[in-house]
């Protein structure tokens, strides 16, 4: 090879080698810097554009297991309230057996199995995660604005997994569950007709309107004046003194004492219909749930609790003619015409003839020529006349019905007598009015004729519960299954895209100090190359 000033190709040589170098060097340092051997489509536009797209589906299995997760909490929360549900059912499982055991007070138990219903509801109306609730219908209105169809992506092309409602149409999960019906929008358990006791509703059950009774409103019977009374289902219960009969063969006695109370007596008329076989239950407001058997309950109840009419007639006087039953002038007593009988005072029995003065008079024995009022008015009660009650010196005699009843006073010649009847003013007396029966009236009714459907009603209502806990574990798997699906493929395609893209650090490490050294070897050799230009000078001095 000449030597040339115009020409230094081992220079030239030297400088390629370098350039190459020097660009190799530049690709290896990027490659380590990003870790990636194709960083961008100059690199490998075919491995690139496979590469994007892959990227692109990772980015949708972002969104698809995002999505997984959340609908993995909404199915969690449902799960959680349906545990709490099932355990509710089961307590009241327990309520109902424990309501047929003689002596329970059945308006409790009522009241108590409704009150679990409605937790049901606060439950299932409460599991809502991020809008969605799983338990409840869209026409609750306690859930109205929340969603009742829960839809998860599946996949990177969009396509969704649909998890819908489990209490379908019907309004409120009990009724779902067959416990009650006809439920109103967001209504609690006591507002909805209950279906624990299938054959009762509010059409044949009645509820007695005798809260606000009071017991000088209620009339005993003595077998010849009635007491108050009510028919259902063709009986008739009537009030009576103790002992006494009642006023119809065919009523059914309810015995009282004197000086009774309203929920005495109330108490004392459910035993009587109970023991009749009509179901009936006392609630703590003092109105009474019965069983009609009817269809219209304002009407099956028939009779009147209390009588419709009184009216009252007083005694008064401080002396009265006490004969001495043979009638003869000046020897008459005062006489008493009650109903169709005239009763005469006397001193004795010894002038009367089967207990009868010689005018005929029932004569009343009061044992003295100078009885005071309360001494003829307890001779009169004495004597077995109906409808009289005897306070201090005053006689009472109440006629029962519209009209009053015949109540005279005739006065004596056998002493000056001042004694008086002061007919008293009629007095309405208010009749009991039947109403529908409540929720809790059919269930306290129920539970008085036994518990047996009721617990049957529950058991299915756990049967039915299980079904949804059933489909919401169902869901559960699903959406982990997917969600393990997604995460896997997500793996798998990271993997691949890292297969496609990613560099072999160790190999570029080594070829990077390899490029490291040619490229001190180019710059060594080119600074040789440029060193013959001065070699020329050396033969020209």
């Amino acid at each position: 090879m000449s030597l040339s000033i115009n020409n230094n190709s081992s220079s030239l040589v030297a400088l390629e080698a370098l350039n190459a170098t020097q660009t190799e060097l530049s690709k290896t340092e990027n490659t380590v810097s990003t870790g990636k051997k194709v960083d961008n489509a100059a690199d490998s536009p075919a491995i690139y554009s496979i590469a994007a797209q892959m990227n692109g589906n990772l980015q949708g299995m972002t969104a698809v297991s995002d999505s997984l997760s959340l609908g993995a909490q909404v199915v969690a929360t449902a799960n959680t309230a349906g545990n709490k549900i099932v355990s509710s059912l089961q307590t009241l499982q327990n309520t109902v057996t424990t309501a047929g055991q003689t002596g329970t007070d059945a308006s409790a138990m009522a009241t108590q199995i409704l009150s679990t219903l409605d937790s049901i509801n606060s439950y299932a109306r409460n599991a809502t995660f991020s809008g969605v609730n799983l338990l409840t219908s869209g026409s609750d209105a306690v859930n109205a604005y929340n969603g009742t169809t829960l839809q998860t992506l599946a996949n990177v092309q969009g396509q969704t997994q649909t998890f819908k409602t489990m209490s379908g149409s019907n309004i409120t999960l009990v009724d779902a569950l067959g416990l009650t019906s006809n439920s109103a929008a967001g209504s609690s358990a006591a507002d909805s007709t209950q279906s624990i006791f299938s054959s009762l509703n509010k059409n044949n059950v009645a509820e007695l309107q005798t809260g606000n009774l009071t017991s000088n409103e209620i009339l005993l019977g003595n077998g010849t004046t009635a007491g108050s009374t009510v028919t259902i289902s063709g009986k008739t219960f009537e009030f009576v003194q103790s002992g006494a009969s009642v006023s119809t063969a065919t009523n059914i006695a309810v015995s009282l004492d004197s000086g009774f109370s309203t929920k005495n007596a109330l108490s004392a008329l459910v035993s009587s219909m109970n023991g009749a076989g009509v179901n009936a239950s006392l609630n703590s407001d003092n109105s009474i749930a019965v069983y009609t058997g009817g269809t219209a309950p304002a009407t099956d109840v028939t009779g009147s609790l209390l009588s419709s009419t009184s009216q009252t007639h007083t005694l008064t006087g401080t002396t009265f003619a006490v004969g001495d039953g043979t009638d003869g002038s000046t020897k008459k007593g005062d006489q008493f015409t009650i109903g169709s009988t005239t009763y005469e005072l006397v001193t004795s029995t010894a002038s009367l003839t089967d207990g009868k003065t010689t005018g005929g008079n029932t004569g009343i024995v009061v044992g003295s020529t100078t009885p005071s009022a309360s001494d003829v008015a307890t001779a009169l009660v004495n004597a077995g006349i109906t409808g009289l009650t005897a306070s201090g010196s005053t006689l009472t005699y109440t006629v029962p019905g519209a009209t009053a009843g015949i109540f005279s006073v005739t006065k004596g010649d056998a002493a000056a007598s001042d004694a008086k009847d002061t007919p008293g003013t009629s007095v309405a007396i208010k009749a009991i009015t039947a109403t529908n029966g409540s929720a809790a009236d059919q269930i306290a009714v129920g539970i008085k004729g036994g518990v047996t459907t009721a617990v049957s009603a529950i058991q299915s209502a756990i049967t039915n519960m299980s079904s949804v806990m059933q489909n919401l574990g169902n869901y559960s798997n699903t959406l982990s299954g997917l969600s393990t699906y997604t995460s896997s493929l997500t793996d798998a395609v990271t993997n691949g895209v890292s297969a496609l893209t990613d560099a072999d650090m160790a190999a570029e490490s080594a070829k990077l100090t390899s490029l490291q050294t040619k490229q001190s070897l180019a710059i060594k050799s080119l600074t040789i190359a440029n060193g013959q230009s001065q070699n020329i000078l050396s033969l020209f001095q």
